[in-house]
């Protein structure tokens, strides 16, 4: 009976030695800063933030055909360009791996170009979506999002970061 006891103690303070010294997964690497924690739902097919909120905008059917034509277009394009990262970050491990530092650093900055690229990009999607909407649709969809506490939160986030840096 002492030498299961002893086993049972033993096992499960090997478990929590190595959950402490865990490195991150690499797979977590994948999703970084491609959605929140806990938003895995939404990635669903036919789930959006945009068919929550469509009819409160009172979208026209036309608008609401332009932006989700636009949405498919911008999501294949950021789905390229994850891809293209994850391909370099491959690239980035081997070159690591060889001590060829020069080619990881070509690497690192491609990478930052592509992160750059895609910041861009959603911003310009973003400011194209915008601008499919009337003056009316825009005012309303302020309120929504001031509304919305996950955007409280993160402009709250925001909010503290630039205190940070500016300290």
């Amino acid at each position: 009976m002492k030498k299961i006891t002893i086993t049972i103690v033993m096992v499960f303070a090997l478990m929590a030695i190595l959950t402490a010294f865990e490195k991150p997964c690499e797979e977590m690497e994948k999703f970084e800063g491609k959605m929140h924690p806990g938003r895995e739902h939404m990635m669903r097919e036919g789930f959006s933030g945009f068919d929550r909120i469509h009819e409160e905008l009172d979208l026209t059917e036309k608008q609401i055909e332009k932006m989700e034509e636009m949405r498919i277009v911008h999501q294949k394009e950021m789905i390229g360009m994850h891809a293209e990262i994850d391909i370099m970050r491959i690239d980035k491990r081997s070159a690591m791996k060889k001590h060829d530092f020069d080619k990881t650093k070509k690497i690192t900055a491609r990478i930052f170009e592509v992160k750059k690229s895609q910041v861009i990009k959603k911003i310009e999607h973003h400011e194209t979506m915008w601008n499919l909407l009337t003056p009316e649709q825009q005012e309303k969809a302020e309120e929504l999002m001031k509304d919305r506490p996950m955007h409280r939160k993160i402009m709250q986030k925001k909010v503290i970061q630039k205190k940070m840096i500016h300290k």
